[in-house]
């Protein structure tokens, strides 16, 4: 059984070799008359399995101007409608046909003809992976061999129709689109927005054909990366050139189509005649209104004229109103300047009211300053009408000094702030015995020694920046001062400095502070040659309140500065993360202090 199984396979493999070689063997009786039943092959639906003369030119070195749809035997099939599955059978088939080996078995075959067998294949192996990589094939058919580039020349031949003439060409060139559009020519009964719509999207239209397929130079074969990118440099600037080229071509179409389209010519024409006939009927319109034309410009003129009138009215309305509103403001922001000129005058006249009985020329000093500061703040505060108010109950008290108190409160109640209850009892305390003047004159030095010639001069500067009237004068002073000053000092102090100053420089007789405690500083020179003025200083806003620092901050300050680098170009805000209390600015300006300090005393060390 097993013999006659093997018989029978070898005699069915011998026929299909018959019928595939058309040859003759030599017991061709035995085939004739052989009864086994050979199988008869279903008819092959796919690409062709017979060895195809065209084939027999194909050179693998010119693999790049070969169609590979041809060489794949698949040639009715291109573009999108290949399909992955298609390539792969048509691949198959050809390498039945064409494989080394299974030509290299055949009779009769020189050395020459398997050579030639070989490139075909190699031509077939290029072609299938071309095709089967999409972005490869991609490439491929927009370079296709078998595209049809050409445009129909400009001027129609004689008797040739618009529509059957342009339309395919509009059609094969769409498949570029990257915008997907349902547009097409159309015929002579298309619509006129419809016509309009296909031209303006053909003008506008973006393509997506690339033409890298055909680049000269394989950049992989490179023999180092200036070469590759030379390469690399040459295929870009030829792709551009044949991009430019192609998107001319499609320029030159829609506008030749357009010129040519008799549908717009038809389009021009009537517009042309509706121009023509508007003109027309405006001239009759205008001979119809000829008679009438003299009233009516005399009416319309009139019309004008009033609308005029009551325009300049209106306009010369609208400036009297601002200048009243101006005049309004000047006077009330005048009035307002003289109620607080009279309400300083009041404290001036009267020397504050502090009592000159028993009291030291120190405390009393002291006294005036603070009184002066609460007289500056109630004045920045209050309006006309209050700052008056408040005047008349002072004038009310001002016969009698011993009224100090009371009047320190009636201030401190229109600021708002705590009263002093202890105000009475402070003064009797101050009208005690006054110590020997040689005491007296030793206190006011210890109190004024620690003011250097260096922070004096700033006083004196941060006076001339912020002149009188300045918003918060005395609180932009103090932080001025205290960001360039060797020992930091609160408003208090400076104030106290101030009118001490001005004490010193008034004449005899004058009073001890007047309505401006610095005006004399500020006509002084305009500027203290002993004063650096272009020493870099640290920028802070003049509403930044200053609140000292604790121990346990300025630990954390100096152990910050030591952990951060000086490197680091995001140092300070890396500082100000380690300690969460501060700033970056107030981290900045307490650095600077501790500097100061370290290098005062480093200084009085030596």
């Amino acid at each position: 059984m097993v013999h006659l199984i093997s018989a029978r396979h070898t005699f069915s493999t011998f026929v299909f070799r018959y019928q595939e070689n058309g040859g003759l063997p030599v017991n061709y009786d035995l085939v004739v008359n052989h009864k086994v039943d050979v199988p008869v092959k279903e008819e092959v639906t796919g690409p062709s399995m017979k060895r195809e003369p065209r084939m027999e030119c194909l050179d693998p070195n010119e693999w790049k101007k070969q169609d590979h749809y041809m060489v794949l035997g698949i040639e009715e099939k291109r573009g999108q409608v290949c399909t992955p599955e298609d390539i792969r059978n048509a691949y198959r088939a050809r390498v039945l046909v064409y494989h080394p080996d299974k030509i290299a078995q055949r009779a009769g075959e020189g050395k020459g003809k398997r050579q030639k067998d070989d490139a075909i294949f190699k031509c077939i192996q290029k072609a299938f992976e071309i095709l089967n990589d999409p972005d490869r094939k991609e490439a491929f058919d927009h370079v296709d061999p078998t595209f049809d580039n050409s445009i129909p020349e400009e001027k129609l031949p004689s008797g040739a129709c618009f529509y059957a003439t342009y339309g395919p060409v509009f059609e094969r060139n769409l498949k570029f689109s990257k915008k997907p559009s349902g547009l097409k020519l159309g015929d002579a009964s298309s619509p006129r927005a419809d016509v309009e719509a296909f031209y303006q999207f053909w003008f506008d239209f973006d393509s997506t054909r690339r033409f890298d397929y055909l680049d000269e130079d394989d950049c992989e074969t490179g023999d180092n990366r200036a070469d590759k990118r030379w390469q690399e440099k040459k295929n870009k600037a030829a792709r551009a050139k044949r991009k430019t080229e192609d998107n001319t071509r499609l320029r030159m179409l829609a506008e030749q189509a357009y010129k040519a389209d008799p549908r717009i010519k038809a389009f021009k024409e009537a517009d042309k005649l509706a121009k023509q006939s508007k003109k027309t009927q405006q001239a009759s319109n205008t001979g119809a209104k000829t008679n009438s034309a003299t009233s009516t410009q005399a009416a319309r003129a009139a019309e004008e004229t009033e609308k005029k009138r009551l325009a300049e009215e209106e306009a010369k309305a609208k400036e009297e109103a601002l200048k009243a509103a101006k005049a309004a403001r000047e006077a009330e922001a005048n009035a307002l300047r003289k109620e607080r000129k009279a309400f300083k005058s009041l404290f001036a006249e009267h020397s504050y009211f502090v009592p000159t009985v028993g009291i030291d020329a120190a405390a009393k000093l002291r006294m005036m300053e603070e009184e002066a500061a609460l007289v500056e703040q109630v004045c920045q505060k209050l309006d006309k009408l209050s700052l008056g108010q408040c005047r008349e109950e002072i004038a009310g008290l001002a016969d009698d000094r011993a009224n100090f108190a009371r009047i320190t409160n009636v201030l401190r109640d229109r600021l708002g702030v705590a009263l002093k209850e202890n105000v009475a009892a402070s003064v009797s305390v101050v009208a005690a015995p006054a110590p020997p003047a040689a005491s007296s004159l030793a206190t006011t030095e210890t109190v004024e020694e620690d003011w250097s010639v260096h922070d004096m001069d700033l006083l004196i500067n941060g006076a001339k920046k912020f002149p009188g009237g300045t918003r918060n004068r005395w609180e932009t002073i103090t932080e001025w001062f205290n960001r360039q000053a060797e020992v930091p000092r609160d408003m208090d102090a400076l104030l106290r400095k101030s009118n001490s100053l001005k004490s010193s420089t008034a004449t005899p007789g004058a009073a001890p502070i007047e309505a401006d405690p610095m005006a004399s500083l500020v006509s002084a020179a305009k500027r203290d040659p002993r004063i650096n003025q272009n020493e870099p200083t640290l920028a802070i806003s003049s509403t930044d309140a200053h609140i000292p620092w604790n121990g346990e901050e300025t630990l954390a300050l100096q152990a910050a500065i030591k952990s951060v680098p000086a490197e680091d170009p995001q140092r300070w805000d890396a500082i100000a993360s380690l300690v969460p209390s501060r700033t970056k600015k107030e981290c900045m300006l307490r650095a600077k202090e501790l500097a100061t300090l370290l290098k005062k005393k480093s200084v009085t060390s030596e």
